[in-house]
């Protein structure tokens, strides 16, 4: 599935999180992350919420994706365009204000980061906190807090 040449059909099977999915197409599942877009983690103040709004807009879905790259944790950095209209999907979600723009890795920052600030002056989402964390600097301030996106889900569907 890693192919950077083009935009395959993909099926999402499940959110793991806010921004990484189960994902099935060409006869493969993967596990993929949106590249540009980081959602609070599960544990985080407000992550339970995000995941519950953004699962049934990706779960059971079809969604144009194109490869970016990997990531440190061995995902597929993706861009997800909805099979039918919305637009590019961490868009959408940063317009609904469920996660931050990652400007290093959106590819269109400036459209990334002008979706989160409209939704930070709408007070939408998680920007209802008047100063929430960004999971980068939660995940720092939690030394217990292990990253490991693709180890969980390895031990509940492969038997590890």
């Amino acid at each position: 599935m890693l192919n950077t040449g083009g935009e395959t059909l993909v099926a999402v099977g499940r959110a793991i999180d806010g921004d990484t999915y189960v994902v099935s197409g060409l006869n493969v599942a993967a596990i993929v992350r949106l590249v540009g877009f980081d959602a609070p983690e599960r544990s985080q103040s407000r992550g339970q919420e995000c995941l519950r709004a953004i699962k049934p807009m990706v779960e059971g879905r079809n969604f144009w994706c194109a490869v970016r790259g990997l990531d440190p944790y061995g995902r597929i950095l993706v861009q997800l365009w909805a099979e039918h209209g919305h637009g590019d999907l961490a868009l959408v979600l940063l317009g609904d204000g469920l996660g931050w723009c990652v400007r290093s890795h959106a590819p269109d920052p400036a459209r990334y980061m002008k979706a989160e600030a409209k939704a930070r002056k709408d007070g939408k989402g998680l920007w209802q906190d008047p100063d929430p964390i960004a999971p980068w600097v939660w995940r720092r301030m939690m030394p217990h807090f292990r990253h490991d996106p693709m180890g969980a889900y390895h031990r509940r569907h492969r038997g590890a």
